[in-house]
């Protein structure tokens, strides 16, 4: 992530598992469909090459960082991070990852805190200053 930063002069790197060399290894088959959904749409509606806009693993600019106003109070900052950049205009670049279902313990994102993703995309794309987390 580091080289890529560096090499190509971007502003925010993002790790993807939905390009080539990147992947998941034991998701569950809806949330690998819905995950799949949720991207194709968000990258459309936001005019990005970025492939993977909600994983939270990323390699930013701190003067990119400490320009935005996050909003996030849960796992939505995954989106929130990647989408807020690029709407700013700033640049992203991806590198391949291998996302992996954990070994031990339970999650602490419930199926249903999903829903937190759509609204603050929407938000965002949307110009809404509450940030879609009311």
């Amino acid at each position: 992530m580091l080289a890529v930063s560096k090499s190509q002069s971007v502003d925010l790197v993002v790790a993807s598992r939905w390009i080539r060399g990147g992947g998941v290894e034991g998701y569950d088959r809806l949330k690998h469909v819905l995950n799949r959904a949720y991207q194709s749409v968000f990258r459309l509606l936001y005019w990005t090459t970025i492939h993977d806009l909600t994983l939270g693993f990323k390699l930013g600019r701190a003067e990119v960082f400490k320009s935005i106003p996050w909003r996030s109070q849960f796992h939505e900052i995954g989106c929130e991070t990647t989408l807020r950049v690029i709407r700013a205009g700033h640049t992203v670049a991806e590198v391949p990852t291998v996302w992996r279902r954990r070994k031990e313990g339970i999650s602490k994102n419930p199926f249903r805190r999903n829903v937190r993703y759509v609204s603050m995309a929407l938000h965002i794309l949307l110009g809404s200053r509450g940030g879609g987390m009311a």
